[in-house]
């Protein structure tokens, strides 16, 4: 059929079926066609897809405010500023001190090996980084561990000594000898009381030799007993080395014994009879050796 006799046929309302034309005159007017209405007694089915869709729209909707919860969570953390070791304040007065003190609590609950830069620092609570503005390393740290050691025993030394009768013995001779077998006791005591303190008071350091020349430190605390006992006549000055060196030796010993050795296992007190009786032998020796002597 022609296209125009085609066109001519739509317009004068012929809706028998006919091939559709691929394009339309200007000014043609389209047929209305009625729209058939939707029962709502009979839905149309939706398909399986769309029904799966449904469904899942409340499980995106919860994923979502879990979503959310957690980012304002991390909000506050995202905008924390990062902090470098270097740059993290610590907030001590006397960082040094604090940090020796770190190192004597350390040295106190495992002995010399527990002092590191690392682990005083992380009780104080500073980073190694500021530890280090202070101690130069390990050695340097360690070294401090063992003067504050040796304070301390010093102080046990003390505390011997004003735990004597306030009114000192008359005879000179047996004044010094109390003297020296209190600090002596005060020496052992230490050790006792505080094994990791006194450990790490003599253990090796090559930083620093063990320093004996303190002014109020142990070893001159015994110097000063033995000389007490020369300018009484218990021994003459040639015999200081072997006085001084025979006491220390004494005390020495008998902690080791006590800590690490044999002694070691005894019942406290056990261990305080064997103290007893070392010192009274000690004083009775010394007191024989000066009536000889004269």
């Amino acid at each position: 059929m022609p296209k125009r006799l085609w066109r001519r046929r739509i317009g004068a309302g012929d809706h028998q079926a006919a091939r559709p034309s691929s394009r339309i005159a200007a000014g043609t007017r389209m047929p209305r066609t009625k729209v058939a209405s939707i029962s709502t007694a009979s839905p149309v089915p939706m398909p399986n897809n769309w029904m799966k869709l449904t469904e899942l729209v409340p499980k995106a909707k919860k994923l979502t405010d879990r979503i959310t919860a957690a980012i304002e969570m991390i909000r506050p953390l995202r905008a924390r500023p990062v902090v470098t070791e270097s740059q993290a304040p610590y907030h001590h007065g006397d960082l040094r001190n604090a940090l020796i003190g770190a190192a004597a609590e350390l040295a106190g609950q495992g002995g010399p090996d527990a002092v590191t830069i690392r682990a005083a620092a992380r009780k104080v609570g500073v980073t190694p980084t500021a530890a280090y503005r202070h101690f130069a390393g390990h050695e340097d740290l360690l070294t401090a561990a063992k003067d504050l050691s040796l304070d301390r025993m010093a102080d046990a030394m003390r505390n011997r000594l004003a735990a004597l009768a306030p009114d000192p013995d008359p005879d000179p001779a047996r004044a010094a000898m109390t003297m020296l077998e209190a600090i002596g006791r005060g020496y052992v005591d230490f050790a006792l009381s505080e094994p990791g303190l006194f450990r790490t008071a003599f253990c090796r350091n090559p930083a620093k030799a063990l320093d004996l020349g303190a002014p109020d430190g142990p070893h001159t605390m015994l110097t000063k007993s033995v000389d007490d006992l020369i300018a009484v006549g218990f021994f003459r000055e040639e015999a200081r080395l072997g006085a001084e060196i025979s006491a220390w030796s004494l005390v020495h010993g008998l902690s080791m014994l006590l800590l690490d050795g044999p002694l070691a296992n005894l019942p406290a007190m056990e261990q305080q009879a064997v103290v007893d009786q070392t010192f009274d032998t000690f004083t009775r020796s010394v007191w024989s050796a000066r009536v000889q002597g004269e």
